[in-house]
């Protein structure tokens, strides 16, 4: 079954060159098995391949947990998990765009545009897990969801004074959790320790 989105998306003739309608089968969420304690969320499945093998790869499952892709496109975030003494399992994980662009986030300029598209869909999507909070790998997806823009080394020097934020869209506070290895939590102890309080 295609994601409304696709049928939506056509409304807006000045995207449709950033979309690719060639791959309207797209990776699923990851629920953990354990009680949940927050959301980690991504931006988009598109990607440029891996070291051995450039090009485009379809996922089956966001960040390709549960595939032989994992270990490439979820090992800066399991980093910072690990930081934090949580895993895969503790968490639902998903894009907050869950379509293939032509271009890669960072290239797109359309990208925020197009995912405000996205948060009713995700917000339905996360209704069932009640009062925990969203930590976002990108600072696109920060943007998008809380209408701020704070510098990221304000946000990991001083958390206390700038966090948490708060996304009126999706009723939720919203945490950086950035996958750039500049903030890496083994190297952000500060920060890491707020985290830690936080996802108590």
């Amino acid at each position: 079954m295609i994601h409304p989105f696709f049928e939506e998306i056509k409304k807006y003739l000045n995207f449709k060159n950033e979309i690719d309608f060639d791959k309207t089968s797209l990776p699923e969420p990851y629920l953990g098995r354990n009680q949940i304690v927050a959301i980690l969320l991504g931006a988009d499945p598109t990607n440029n391949g891996i070291k051995a093998d450039k090009g485009l790869k379809q996922l089956n499952t966001v960040f390709g947990i549960e595939s032989r892709y994992e270990v490439d496109f979820f090992k800066p975030q399991l980093i910072n998990l690990r930081a934090l003494t949580l895993n895969k399992e503790d968490l639902f994980i998903q894009n907050l765009c869950r379509n293939y662009f032509t271009r890669q986030t960072g290239q797109n300029p359309k990208w925020n545009k197009i995912a405000e598209l996205w948060i009713k869909y995700f917000k339905d999507e996360i209704g069932r897990f009640e009062n925990i909070p969203i930590l976002v790998t990108a600072e696109k997806i920060l943007r998008v969801l809380t209408k701020k823009n704070i510098k990221a080394e304000l946000l990991y020097e001083e958390p206390e004074k700038h966090l948490p934020l708060w996304s009126d869209s999706l009723q939720r506070e919203v945490y950086p959790l950035y996958r750039h290895p500049k903030y890496f939590l083994t190297q952000q102890n500060k920060y890491r320790d707020y985290l830690l309080t936080k996802l108590k």
